[in-house]
Formats: structure tokens, C-alpha cells, sequence
């Protein structure tokens, strides 16, 4: 099943700006422009892309989702008063991922934990915690 990017819109606009799909959403991809202005979640989810462009505004969690490459343009947000400690965050643990973008900057923590990461990017800019604690 394919998600326009309709579909996807009011799946965030009915959850408070978050998106979250789990194994229940049998999907691989998303639609390009898609802008999630809270958090997404895609914990054990089959989706193996992200969309270029996408744009997220909130802690964010792709654990043991089916993702393999992450887009070169990943945008994620940093904090807002109202969120002063989880705008910027990223958990990528457990995916497929071999490789992070070459310019890839994360406002907050980005756990990188039960991945098969061999090398990190030189431009790489973390502003909280890197977690790379169980790394295969």
C-alpha cells in the first residue's frame, strides 16, 4: 500500500502533529514533502525510505524500522521554548542504515545504538548526546 501524501497529512493532522506508524501499516515509502510538525515515530515499521525534504520538528524515533538511507536533505528541527529537551532528537537503533548523510546535523541526542555504521561523516554536528552504545 502506497500513502499519498494527502493520507499522510491527516494522519498528522488527527494525532497533534505526530505521525506514527508501526508494523499495523504495511508500507515501505513515504511521499516527498512531507513535513511533520511534531514527532514521528516509526518504531518496527517496514518503511525503507524517507522522503527528501522531510522535515520534522520533534523528538523523533526510527527504531527497529526497515529504513536503510536516510535523505541528504533531512531537516530536524531544534528545540522551541515550549520543547526546550526534544526538538532535534533522533533514535536511528536497530535499522538498516550503513551510512549518515555527509553533512548531517542533529540539534539534540542522536542514538546510533545496534547499527552497522562503520564510519561517521566528518561534517557530522551532534548538539546533545551521541549515543553509540551497542554498534555492530
Amino acid at each position: 500500500m502506497e500513502l499519498t501524501l494527502q493520507q499522510v497529512q491527516d494522519m498528522v493532522g488527527n494525532n497533534d502533529g505526530n505521525l506514527q506508524l508501526g508494523e499495523d501499516v504495511s508500507t515501505t515509502n513515504f511521499p516527498e514533502g512531507l513535513v511533520v510538525p511534531g514527532g514521528l515515530n516509526l518504531s518496527g515499521s517496514s518503511i525503507e525510505n524517507l522522503p527528501e525534504n522531510l522535515q520534522m520538528a520533534d523528538a523523533s524515533n526510527v527504531q527497529d524500522a526497515d529504513v536503510k538511507v536516510l535523505p541528504e536533505d533531512l531537516e530536524l528541527k531544534d528545540s522551541t521554548p515550549e520543547k526546550p529537551l526534544t526538538g532535534g532528537s533522533l533514535r536511528l537503533r536497530g535499522t538498516a542504515i550503513k551510512e549518515l548523510p555527509e553533512n548531517f546535523v542533529v540539534h539534540g541526542d542522536l542514538c546510533l545504538g545496534r547499527n552497522s555504521i562503520q564510519k561517521l561523516p566528518n561534517n557530522l554536528k551532534v548538539g546533545g548526546v551521541l549515543d553509540l552504545s551497542r554498534m555492530k
